[in-house]
């Protein structure tokens, strides 16, 4: 009876939050402030803003959702510390993990919920009435769990977990919203506030525990989650090498792609001197590139995994390898968060001044020693860019002006840095 009368309560819910849109539709006057006005008498009718905490006495009741709906890999490992503290400050509650469907396999072996949902950004972020509709139509498949606490990540342009968590009929609604989730700042219950302890993307994302809930942070350093089979594997497939590199292709942005002819001599370059398997990693998409560099590199120094493995698998081989040589892209960041160093060429010219989203001082390998190499001026066509990662082209262009000898010299610094146990990341400009 609970259960049918719960499935009522989200029936009348969802009927009044398209009412509410009808309305201002009408009216050309969607503010969500307005929507939260009109819908919180509902709320209260339906038992969804009943004082929780107090009210359960099994604190293992208590139901917590985080929700996370970019694709970008280096999105979902700056979030993952975050999962693991808000397990360990609610350690009996129920936690449910809402995440983008293109992440799902980095997601699926997380050991800090018991439950996890996949969502998609199925919706033009500049169509409200398609953002509106989606939302209500993902919150109508999870309002049964009546979520005490919803922390709602904000990664990108069209992210909308704010809206997402209210109509989900959180009780509580935590972000740091950047973006479209600007838009939907009027639901938090806890104002937002920008992340004082450091500028990069893990530390915005935890600043939602211990800025926004005050609770301490007890270790900052993300994760990855691969199986048992997924290292067995790696170990399996790699055992006969002793010293093993990295080279990572690929990324979403064709701009961040170094030229695969300068990985290429890269690698001879380090080979002359080191006895050591390089091994080039990447996705069905970057087979090409990675043909290029097994040809020019030589003999028997590369092996070529690029389009044949799972993700989960290319972190566990990232995992045996002592250096990481890589794009900006996802796997950059799966290195850091398996504390393999970092070398990678940016497309990010030194002397364009970006927004705070789209820096190299957020988005750096975080918690490893990492060296990043910058062009140190745009190129002529970029010079007034304000793209979101400084260079115009569709390919790769500014980024092009880094040398094979300076990031030769680049991998120098960084085993320095390694020695030296200094785990931040170290910006070196290329010479003109």
């Amino acid at each position: 009876m609970e259960q049918d009368a719960t499935q009522e309560w989200i029936s009348i819910l969802i009927k009044q939050f398209k009412k509410y849109f009808e309305i201002s539709a009408m009216r050309k006057n969607f503010k969500p402030d307005k929507m939260k006005t009109f819908m919180e008498p509902w709320f209260e009718k339906s038992g969804y803003r009943q004082d929780v905490f107090n009210s359960k006495t099994d604190k293992s009741e208590t139901s917590i959702l985080i929700l996370q709906d970019s694709s970008a890999i280096g999105d979902f490992i700056s979030f993952t510390s975050s999962v693991r503290e808000l397990r360990r400050i609610y350690k009996d509650a129920h936690i449910t993990l809402l995440v983008a469907e293109a992440v799902i396999s980095l997601a699926e072996n997380c050991p800090y919920v018991d439950e996890i949902l996949t969502v998609k950004r199925n919706y033009d972020p500049n169509d409200l009435k398609s953002v509106y509709m989606y939302n209500l139509s993902m919150a109508e498949k999870i309002m049964h769990r009546r979520y005490d606490i919803a922390f709602a990540f904000s990664f990108g342009e069209a992210s909308s977990t704010i809206l997402l968590a209210y109509m989900a009929g959180s009780k509580e609604i935590i972000s740091n919203p950047i973006g479209l989730n600007m838009q939907f700042k009027s639901l938090l219950t806890i104002p937002s506030k920008r992340c004082m302890h450091g500028f990069h993307a893990v530390d915005d994302c935890l600043s939602c525990i211990d800025y926004l809930l005050r609770a301490p942070v007890s270790e900052r350093q993300p994760e990855v989650w691969c199986d048992t089979e997924d290292i067995n594997f790696a170990k399996e497939l790699l055992k006969e090498y002793p010293l093993i590199y990295a080279v990572c292709v690929g990324g979403s942005q064709k701009k961040k792609h170094y030229s695969p002819e300068y990985y290429a001599e890269l690698i001879n370059k380090i080979a002359e001197e080191e006895d050591v398997l390089f091994v080039i990693l990447g996705g069905p998409g970057d087979i090409q590139e990675a043909e290029i560099i097994e040809k020019n590199v030589s003999a028997g120094k590369a092996l070529n995994l690029t389009g044949h493995l799972s993700l989960r698998q290319t972190a566990a081989v990232i995992n045996c390898c002592k250096y990481c040589i890589c794009n900006d892209t996802g796997t950059m960041h799966i290195a850091a968060a398996l504390n393999v160093p970092v070398l990678t060429p940016s497309c990010f010219p030194m002397d364009i001044s970006l927004p705070f989203i789209s820096t190299v001082q957020r988005w750096f390998p975080y918690g490893v020693p990492s060296v990043i190499v910058q062009p140190k001026k745009a190129l002529p066509e970029c010079k007034k860019s304000q793209d979101f990662l400084g260079c115009l082209s569709d390919s790769p262009h500014c980024i092009n002006q880094i040398k094979p000898e300076a990031m030769f010299q680049a991998f120098q610094m960084l085993k320095r840095q390694v020695e030296r146990k200094i785990c931040e990341p170290l910006y070196l400009e290329t010479t003109e």
